[in-house]
């Protein structure tokens, strides 16, 4: 088992830039060949800080890793002796960001403002996809495409 750090809810603390890699994820392992072949598995288990349970929803553990989709290898737990969310999740060797989501009962909606909060500094990826509507051939076809970052240097 691996432990990483306790995570403390964001949601109330002011931004902080940390330099990441844009919720992506890397398999990497070192003194290997081929990380691919290489790279060992582990449990890792993340922990979230929380003084309460939340007891209408769930915690999630999120990143491109899972396709940001909820499941029940991904959800949390509340363990009310340390007060704290956790997961175990089987990983590859590698670096993961990840982030958690809050999904109330009864809907599909992922809320990650609840754990992590809402900055507008953020810095993100965006992709942007143009279209042409070809109603001869009743197809949409790609006629552009262009990625950029909200990051200006």
């Amino acid at each position: 088992m691996v432990y990483i750090n306790v995570d403390e809810n964001r949601s109330y603390k002011r931004y902080f830039f940390e330099n990441d890699i844009n919720g992506r994820y890397l398999i990497a392992a070192e003194l290997t060949n081929d990380v691919n072949l290489q790279a060992d598995y582990a449990m890792v288990r993340f922990s979230l800080e929380s003084p309460y349970w939340m007891n209408n929803g769930n915690y999630y553990v999120l990143g491109t890793f899972n396709n940001y989709t909820t499941s029940t290898a991904n959800q949390m737990t509340y363990d009310f002796d340390l007060q704290m969310y956790t997961c175990d999740i089987y990983l590859k060797q590698g670096f993961y960001n990840y982030l958690y989501g809050f999904v109330e009962n009864g809907t599909d909606l992922i809320d990650f403002e609840q754990a992590e909060g809402n900055y507008f500094e953020a810095v993100n990826d965006y992709s942007l996809f143009c279209y042409l509507r070809d109603n001869m051939r009743f197809s949409d076809r790609l006629i552009g495409y262009k990625t950029f970052s909200s990051f200006q240097r």
